[in-house]
């Protein structure tokens, strides 16, 4: 029988933070609006020039090594965000690059397929002799910053 577990996780988030105080200054809010509607206390904010592809490989590098693998040991690479470095190539190429990785799959898509594509690797729909996929699920605060979104 074909299972599949959870190998190692990483994480990051950008260095720079904003309060919802600091919010208020540049959007029509407050503090006590958003925490009421969102629970948000502060956000992380990219740097200028930070890719969602530098986030997610600063990410993977962390999985790969709880993992205990090496890059290469990697067969499929699918990057879940809404918020792509650029429309061509896909992010997930990008990634693939960064980390060194040749004769892999890799591709994008929206965040909410992500659950969908950990499925299909399960049963292996991807590469049913191989199994090692790196999934870098990535949100972004990319949205338009003077809005408060109601």
């Amino acid at each position: 029988m074909t299972h599949s577990t959870i190998a190692g996780t990483g994480g990051y988030l950008p260095e720079r933070v904003m309060t919802n105080k600091e919010f208020e200054k540049i959007v029509d809010t407050s503090d006590e609006w958003i925490r009421e509607r969102s629970g948000i206390k502060r956000r992380h904010i990219a740097a200028d020039g930070e890719t969602t592809s530098d986030m997610a490989v600063a990410a993977a590098r962390e999985a790969i090594s709880a993992a205990g693998i090496e890059e290469g040991d990697i067969d499929l690479i699918i990057v879940a965000t809404t918020t792509p470095d650029k429309v061509f190539p896909s992010t997930a190429c990008i990634v693939q690059r960064q980390l060194g990785i040749r004769r892999t799959a890799a591709f994008r898509r929206a965040c909410g397929v992500f659950r969908l594509y950990l499925r299909a690797g399960h049963r292996g729909s991807f590469h049913p002799h191989r199994g090692r996929q790196l999934c870098t699920p990535y949100r972004s605060g990319n949205l338009l910053p003077h809005s408060r979104l109601e």
